[in-house]
């Protein structure tokens, strides 16, 4: 009963309100209450109240504050409203209790580039691969930093490093961030020789 079409908000608030009547006899796990908490959520943005989502969710997480599922909506809430400052917060909370995991790190890294901090972010992804050094996604997001950062070298060790595992199908994108690289320091041929390269393997 959790898949609910929000298309439809009123009957998805109709069904909560339904469950959460049935919870009063036979109370629903940590886990469905916090899909419970996320639909009711999804249902009020579907219906233009984000103020109201956002007292549910952290009305759930001061009910819980230790459950790391209620943290991550209300993050996950906060991105999709576009409050990266204010996920970044709850983010940063997360971290005090778990300051070494590796996701949460990642979720740092993300929103330090979402808020412009982009040599801050690169140390934070720095600091995921010392944890979990073939963790490609933080790869790609260090070249990114280093690159948005004026690091022009470190970014093209970590794409060359990418070029060299990611499966050949895929290489066509990182062609293509060697490329912008490559116009950047002025390096002309190079650049033609990976947006060739790009063109090769793109898509049509």
């Amino acid at each position: 009963k959790t898949y609910i079409q929000l298309q439809r908000p009123d009957e998805a608030f109709k069904l909560i309100a339904q469950l959460r009547e049935e919870e009063k006899t036979a109370p629903l796990n940590a886990t469905y209450q916090s899909e419970l908490v996320h639909t009711e959520a999804l249902a009020h943005l579907a219906k233009n109240e984000p103020a109201k989502a956002e007292k549910l969710l952290l009305t759930a997480r001061q009910q819980n504050p230790k459950d790391e599922t209620r943290a991550n909506l209300l993050a996950q809430f906060y991105i999709a409203t576009g409050r990266f400052t204010n996920a970044m917060e709850v983010v940063q909370q997360q971290l005090q209790h778990s300051p070494e995991n590796p996701r949460l790190l990642f979720s740092k890294g993300v929103l330090q580039m979402q808020l412009g901090k982009f040599p801050k972010a690169a140390e934070t992804f720095d600091h995921i691969l010392k944890l979990q050094p073939k963790n490609m996604d933080a790869l790609l997001n260090r070249a990114i930093a280093n690159l948005q950062s004026g690091k022009f070298d470190l970014a093209k060790r970590d794409y060359e490093t990418l070029l060299k595992t990611v499966p050949k199908a895929n290489a066509y994108s990182i062609h293509f961030r060697l490329g912008d690289l490559a116009e950047k320091q002025n390096n002309k041929s190079s650049a033609i020789k990976h947006y060739k390269l790009y063109l090769k393997g793109a898509p049509a």
